[in-house]
């Protein structure tokens, strides 16, 4: 029986709603979400829970337009390993923004940069540098050199001319099956890109030159 004292409290269905919007989410419907939305395995998502703030940071990145598994791996593998390194914790001690490990992953993708490079400014960040990263990678001269298909051209034809006996040993691969025209071509696909000083020159594409001008 109610108290005759006590005013009768009357809770309005928005009043309801904006307290139940309000509260933070339960850790199973986090789960859940997380399993749903970006299929992450159970033990990925017990891997972000030991630091639940870095939850928000995923989704903030993936959001931005960033690979699922690459922002996971990222996070948990380079960001935790630094953080246990220092002895930091994610909610005090981020010193990188879900822009910022965009723009890193998106930077490695483009081949602007190579992995062991994005792992560097990955680390400066956590240092204090504030710069963006492409600013911290121009200033370090860590910036690929952007090769058009013309140049890789050249520089195939380049490498063919300096070593003509291998040349020659290629084109008679097919009246001698001993010889390794892998090989060959591996060797020459390396002596491109360290021609043309550049890791954007993606192997295959570099094969494929070498094939096309090997013909003749």
């Amino acid at each position: 029986m109610p108290e005759s004292d006590i005013p009768e409290i009357i809770l309005s269905k928005d009043w309801i709603a904006y307290v139940s919007k309000s509260m933070p989410e339960l850790p199973d419907t986090t789960k859940a979400r997380l399993l749903n939305k970006y299929n992450l395995s159970l033990s990925d998502i017990n891997v972000l829970y030991k630091h639940p703030n870095s939850i928000s940071f995923f989704e903030q990145t993936v959001d931005l337009g960033a690979d699922i598994r690459k922002t996971f791996s990222w996070i948990t593998s380079e960001i935790f390993g630094i953080l246990n390194y220092h002895g930091y914790n994610f909610e005090s001690n981020i010193a990188v923004s879900p822009v910022d490990l965009y723009d890193l992953i998106t930077a490695t993708e483009k081949s602007e940069i190579t992995t062991p490079v994005a792992k560097k400014i990955l680390i400066l960040k956590f240092d204090g540098n504030t710069s963006t990263i492409h600013q911290i990678a121009k200033s370090n001269n860590w910036l690929n050199k952007v090769v058009d298909s013309s140049e890789l051209v050249t520089f195939c034809q380049k490498v063919i001319a300096e070593n003509e006996k291998k040349a020659d040993e290629y084109k008679s691969t097919f009246s001698n099956p001993k010889n390794n025209c892998k090989r060959i071509l591996n060797s020459f696909v390396g002596l491109a890109i360290k021609k043309s000083g550049s890791s954007q020159a993606k192997p295959q594409q570099l094969v494929e030159i070498f094939k096309e001008l090997l013909k003749n």
